[in-house]
């Protein structure tokens, strides 16, 4: 015996007629079958796919390896932290306290924060610096990449992490890029997702 919810389809059917039904409802088929049609081949297409496969670099700092950011200064008010890549991982100086070696949980921590800046592509470019954005505040983090070690280098990138925009899903970003083309700007305000600040300031404990 069919199912009772079954049997009442049926019944409906075999009242109004199959081909009114399916001419008063085709349109959900049809609707099911476009949607799920464009959802396969997004995840299906050749770019997607080498994303998912590689982790392609589209984030400010997508020119430069991994290995070659040696440096990373961070400051915070009157608060700095230098983080300093080893062969063993990272040291991380912290305010008022001597250079150390990283636990390797932190240095992971530091590579997958420097990975962010890799791969984390800039949302949005933004015309001028307002106020709101935050980017004067004190609270706002400063994160300088160098790659030389070396006292006298200056960084190669310079970001300053300010307020969340008004969905609190990406970060108003004053970036500064050193070496850039002469019609580049000497600085440009930009919308980084949030969690690429967030893992800055989870590494030096400011969340």
């Amino acid at each position: 015996m069919a199912p009772p919810v079954l049997s009442a389809w049926r019944q409906r059917l075999a009242g109004r007629g199959w081909r009114t039904w399916l001419a008063s409802h085709g349109w959900l088929g049809v609707a099911v079958l476009v949607g799920g049609g464009l959802a396969v081949t997004a995840l299906m297409s050749p770019d997607r796919q080498q994303q998912l496969q590689e982790h392609v670099a589209s984030g400010p700092l997508r020119d430069v390896a991994e290995a070659q950011v040696l440096r990373v200064d961070l400051q915070q008010g009157d608060r700095q932290w230098q983080a300093l890549r080893t062969a063993g991982g990272w040291t991380l100086n912290a305010p008022g306290a001597a250079t150390a070696t990283a636990p390797q949980a932190l240095s992971a921590q530091l590579d997958g924060a420097v990975r962010l800046l890799r791969n984390a592509a800039i949302e949005r470019e933004l015309p001028a610096e307002a106020p709101e954005y935050g980017l004067a505040a004190p609270q706002a983090l400063q994160v300088r990449v160098f790659t030389r070690a070396d006292a006298a280098a200056a960084p190669d990138f310079t970001f300053t992490f300010g307020g969340a925009n008004p969905v609190a899903l990406a970060r108003y970003t004053r970036l500064q890029v050193a070496g850039g083309a002469a019609s580049a700007p000497a600085a440009q305000v930009v919308l980084l997702p949030s969690y690429v600040a967030e893992a800055w300031e989870q590494a030096v404990g400011l969340r």
